[in-house]
This record gives structure tokens, C-alpha cells and sequence, in this order.
């Protein structure tokens, strides 16, 4: 998931998508996604 996730985003920056002052900024919130994502469901449980 997080390989599709990033390889997402690099596509999106070659074709235009993004411009790095834009993924710079999303970064915290990028994080955060990935992150929650990420997370077993005991985790998010407890």
C-alpha cells in the first residue's frame, strides 16, 4: 500500500499533477494518511 501510495504521487508530480512547493506543503497531512492507514486494528482499538 505504501509503495502504490508513494509511487502515486511521484507519477502525479512528472505529469504535472503536483509541483514540489505543493508536496512540500501536503507532506504533514500525507503523513498523517499514510500513518492512519497503516495502523492495526488493535491499535486503533486502544
Amino acid at each position: 500500500m505504501l509503495v502504490a501510495f508513494v509511487d502515486g504521487l511521484v507519477i502525479q508530480y512528472y505529469i504535472g499533477v503536483y509541483e514540489v512547493a505543493q508536496l512540500r506543503e501536503m507532506t504533514p497531512y500525507l503523513k498523517r494518511v499514510l500513518l492512519q492507514a497503516l495502523r492495526t486494528e488493535d491499535e486503533a482499538k486502544g
